[in-house]
């Protein structure tokens, strides 16, 4: 700046932008990148997902890296509950908890349209419990 001063002006203090200027917009960038590597690992987790109805067992399947499934007979199964927040109310999405024989309960969280999947469970614990015809 001593080129810009007038003459017989002298400089008395000098000072530079704030560190948090260059870091902050690193932690930006570092954000930004990280936070689309996190959303394409969701993604990638959220395909990974399933939760499944068969005629014998409710089935939790989840993780890319780490692969966790969880399942329960159905001729276990006591208890169906929804959990819904207010914001899954909203979205369409709540946590499942299946009940069964003893104290197990396995959950079953981020369902989509948890209502009808907890029916499905209803149905087919019902149809599990049916006795099967007798085949000729």
């Amino acid at each position: 700046m001593a080129n810009g001063l007038l003459p017989g002006e002298r400089e008395v203090y000098r000072t530079g932008l704030h560190a948090v200027l260059p870091v902050g917009s690193a932690l930006i960038a570092a954000a930004l990148i990280i936070g689309r590597s996190l959303c394409r690992f969701a993604f990638l987790a959220y395909r990974a997902s399933e939760c499944v109805v068969t005629n014998r067992r409710v089935l939790l399947k989840a993780g890319v890296l780490i692969r966790k499934t969880t399942e329960i007979l159905l001729t276990k199964v006591e208890i169906i509950d929804v959990e819904r927040d207010p914001l899954g109310r909203i979205l369409g999405f709540g946590t499942v908890v299946v009940g069964g024989t003893g104290s197990t309960r396995q959950r079953f969280p981020f369902v989509r349209d948890p209502d009808r999947f907890g029916e499905k469970v209803r149905q087919a614990v019902e149809a599990a419990q049916r006795p099967e015809p007798a085949r000729a």
